[in-house]
């Protein structure tokens, strides 16, 4: 009797565990992105690719992406997150690879990788990432679960103008050109 029970008791916890990594699996994971600053014309700026959603004990031990931007923005650095290593030179047809094994972060805000652009012209841009699942080297990869994630996301980046400081200058001095001539004009009508 005490057999019995126990073999249902361990197929119970067996059948527990299973439920649990698929649900593990099934959670909502998803990809965000955060900016160092407003990007502004000839300045760089950085986009920060983050995970979230990702539950323990399952974690991230691999992603890989492609960035697509505007043409007129100049790529700097990529660096990818602390908690990862970068391979990204050890993959040709794939531009951001990071890997954490045996053992990765989860949670939310897991950084991925920091990516720096100057734009070279204002206005609102579209900023992505596309992984693509037929590749074994992208998407986000997590331990306990078979097939990567899709890390495709999309940002709308917009650019403000950055103003001359010669221009603003020579403004002020206009404004205060006038000024004083509209003085030295009342002051003349009163004295003649």
């Amino acid at each position: 009797m005490n057999s019995k029970k126990s073999i249902q008791t361990i197929l119970g916890l067996i059948g527990f565990y299973a439920l649990s990594a698929s649900a593990i699996a099934s959670t909502t994971t998803g990809i965000s992105f955060s900016m160092s600053n407003i990007p502004k014309i000839n300045q760089p700026f950085s986009i920060n690719v983050l995970a979230n959603g990702i539950v323990s004990p399952e974690e991230i031990i691999g992603f890989g992406f492609d960035s697509h931007y505007d043409a007129s923005w100049t790529p700097g650095s990529v660096q990818v997150g602390s908690n990862f290593s970068d391979d990204s030179s050890l993959y040709t047809d794939t531009q951001v690879v990071g890997s954490a094994f045996p053992s990765g972060p989860s949670g939310d805000n897991i950084l991925l990788a920091t990516l720096q652009f100057t734009p070279s012209k204002a206005g609102s841009y579209n900023f992505s990432i596309a992984s693509d699942l037929t590749d074994a080297n992208e998407g986000l990869i997590l331990f306990n679960t078979n097939d990567p994630i899709d890390m495709s996301s999309s940002l709308t980046v917009n650019v403000a103008p950055v103003p001359l400081p010669g221009a603003n200058l020579l403004f002020g001095f206009g404004l205060f050109g006038l000024r004083y001539f509209r003085k030295s004009v009342r002051n003349n009508t009163a004295l003649g």
